[in-house]
């Protein structure tokens, strides 16, 4: 499956990929970017192009566009990086990832994408709101599991590209 989460500055993208690595149930689980929960690895390049668990695996991408950015399509690292995507089935990876603009990734990973969520950011309560294209619905994540999430990760750390 291959999951993008889409939507402006500080709107909560990076805290929806913090509360799938909480909270979904995988044996192995993959980030990008640091993160302290017990037992998320960190990805590497080397990582993502060797994937291939005999159990199904996650792995969260923030700021894709350093990855797989729409206008480097025909980069090498953007083709080995989606023969990957189209091999997640086969290879036991579920793949969510996070960028401010949909157009910004790379087209074949935009139309393999099987869930486009928009983060709508948060209300007066502190609830986190999130919209789902694909069946036209909307859930929140509650303040109190937000405040959990804060303490789990910095929103300020610069992502850089895989290595």
């Amino acid at each position: 499956m291959l999951i993008g989460i889409f939507g402006d500055f500080g709107k909560g993208k990076t805290l929806l990929l913090v509360f799938f690595l909480k909270y979904l149930e995988y044996t192995n689980k993959f980030a990008n970017f640091r993160v302290n929960i017990p037992n998320i690895k960190t990805l590497s390049l080397n990582e993502l192009l060797s994937m291939n668990y005999e159990q199904k695996s996650l792995v969260c991408i923030d700021e894709l566009y350093l990855e797989m950015d729409s206008r480097r399509s025909m980069r090498k690292r953007n083709i080995d990086i989606s023969h990957i995507v189209f091999q997640s089935r086969k290879r036991k990876v579920d793949i969510i990832y996070a960028s401010q603009l949909r157009s910004s990734i790379d087209l074949r990973i935009r139309d393999l994408t099987n869930f486009n969520i928009i983060a709508l950011g948060k209300d007066s309560d502190d609830n986190f709101h999130y919209y789902i294209l694909e069946n036209d619905s909307e859930f929140i994540i509650p303040n109190f599991i937000v405040k959990e999430l804060y303490s789990l990760y910095n929103t300020y750390e610069i992502i850089e590209e895989l290595k």
